[in-house]
């Protein structure tokens, strides 16, 4: 049951209805066709009505209305302690004010139930990839109203192979103006979320699916959809077809995609939903082949999901290695160059205002730093005092004495830090944030000041906090010979006490 003193839970009124027969909720996964399975659905509620079976607007009025939004993200809203953790609103932080959806959400779930009530329906399909980001107990408070209304409840999660979904993660990412591959490569982990799912709703109530093609039944997503929530081919027939949505960007389209964002980035232009409505039109419009990945590239997909493809294989029988078009680094479908000159025409006919830097687009390919050579010096703190867990915002300066440039793509180089609790000189398991290097990259013989953002612990103490960089998939740089600046720090009610710098010679 929800917590929030600002939720009246539903649970009181929903007594009054006869119950459903079952709930499927659709949880995704994410790039799994959910908008595809949302707009079909939405578009055929009258069909569905007629089967008994409800996909509810997320419109004020009738659950019959025509909506424009198709998801039930306000329903996940309704349980979910920290809005911010769905996946809906971390993507669209500026767009939202927290109590104003709050709000939303418990007129919404009023909503649903009177609707249930009134309908004479028999099932009831919900669907939003962002239900898997719940916790535990934000799924069994969802658990508990769901079967308040139901006999049962199937939760649906199809998951896709490891390089079709690294190809459609680049696009999105590009999309929304972000680099199409980041510190965290584009891949999905699936264990710990199939593990929360099946901890609440037990795993004989999960439908879990390999999204292919030759993996649906009749070949076609929504066929198999519809036959795994008990619609067959007369409901087919009587539906308007489904139109494909969220397509991946061709090869052409990601390469410059990434060139806009470099680009913007360096002028804090424009990102997320503003990017979209600016640039993604003409991105669609630049066709030819898929992205093709290289074998750094491969390498780095097929070891950031072996461990889950392992666990999916073993528990349901799902295979996700699939065959990743590949190519080696001389065939691009653009150079760099042109991409960036093809960037720079698309930024002044859009933005003709902006002031872009003189910094040249060159994304390099990725590779193991062997000798680090530099330091790095702590110059001073602040204590962040927003919501959530406290953090501090650490100013440093970044030395790089090697011959060689830090950075990349594929392999980048990010700031990033270690703590130790000096009682037992044990790690503290805590999320090391990774900050990137101002412009995402250190020249050899280059000094340049940065910010980054540290999580403190959540326990009292005395500790050791070492201020370093991380080379993902390669190593701590303090672990090859790169001098990391070690402090001195004591937390006390979620504040910083005292904070010292050691010598770090």
């Amino acid at each position: 049951m929800r917590n929030s003193e600002n939720n009246t839970f539903p649970l009181k009124r929903a007594y009054l209805m006869t119950k459903l027969s079952i709930v499927y909720l659709h949880v995704g996964a994410d790039k799994t066709g959910s908008t595809t399975i949302q707009n079909f659905l939405d578009t055929n509620r009258q069909v569905l009505k007629g089967y008994r079976y409800c996909y509810p607007s997320v419109m004020t009025g009738s659950l019959d209305d025509i909506s424009s939004t198709y998801s039930h993200h306000l329903v996940a809203a309704y349980f979910s302690n920290k809005l911010p953790d769905l996946d809906y609103y971390r993507a669209r932080t500026s767009l939202y004010v927290e109590r104003a959806e709050r709000d939303r959400a418990n007129r919404y779930m009023e909503f649903i139930t009177q609707g249930l009530r009134e309908g004479g329906y028999n099932a009831l399909i919900l669907s939003y990839e962002g239900f898997d980001a719940l916790k535990i107990d934000e799924l069994q408070a969802l658990k508990t109203y769901l079967l308040s209304i139901a006999e049962e409840v199937r939760v649906i999660y199809y998951l896709r192979p490891r390089f079709s979904y690294g190809l459609s993660a680049m696009s999105q990412r590009i999309s929304l103006g972000e680099p199409a591959w980041k510190y965290h490569p584009p891949v999905n982990h699936y264990r710990h979320r199939l593990l929360a799912l099946e901890s609440v709703f037990g795993k004989d109530n999960m439908l879990v699916r390999r999204f292919s093609k030759d993996g649906f039944r009749d070949g076609d997503l929504i066929s198999d959809f519809c036959y795994e929530v008990g619609l067959g081919h007369g409901f087919l027939e009587e539906s308007n077809p489904a139109q494909p949505r969220n397509e991946s960007l061709s090869e052409l389209a990601i390469r410059v995609g990434d060139a806009l964002v470099f680009l913007l980035n360096c002028v804090d232009g424009p990102k997320g939903i503003e990017f979209y409505k600016l640039f993604f039109h003409d991105l669609k419009l630049l066709g030819g082949r898929p992205y093709r990945f290289d074998e750094l590239q491969n390498n780095i997909i097929y070891m950031a999901t072996k461990e889950d493809s392992l666990f999916v294989r073993n528990n349901y029988g799902i295979e996700l290695n699939d065959s990743a078009d590949t190519c080696d680094d001389r065939c691009p479908a653009i150079a760099n160059e042109s991409a960036e000159s093809v960037a720079r025409y698309l930024i002044r006919s859009k933005l003709p205002n902006l002031r872009l830097a003189d910094e040249r687009y060159a994304p390099v390919a990725g590779r193991c730093i062997q000798e680090p050579r530099g330091c790095l010096k702590f110059l001073g703190y602040q204590l962040s005092k927003g919501s959530g867990q406290q953090q501090l915002t650490v100013t440093v300066r970044v030395e790089n004495n090697s011959c060689s440039f830090w950075g990349g793509d594929l392999l980048p180089v990010n700031l990033s830090y270690r703590w130790v609790n000096k009682k037992d000189t044990a790690g503290v398991d805590i999320d090391s944030v990774r900050t990137p290097l101002p412009g995402g990259r250190i020249a050899a013989g280059e000094v340049k000041e940065a910010v980054l953002s540290v999580l403190l612990p959540e326990q009292d103490g005395n500790y050791s906090l070492k201020l370093t960089m991380v080379q993902e998939f390669c190593a701590w740089l303090d672990d090859i010979g790169f001098k990391a600046q070690v402090l001195d720090v004591k937390v006390a009610g979620g504040e910083v006490i005292a904070i010292s710098p050691r010598n770090s010679g």
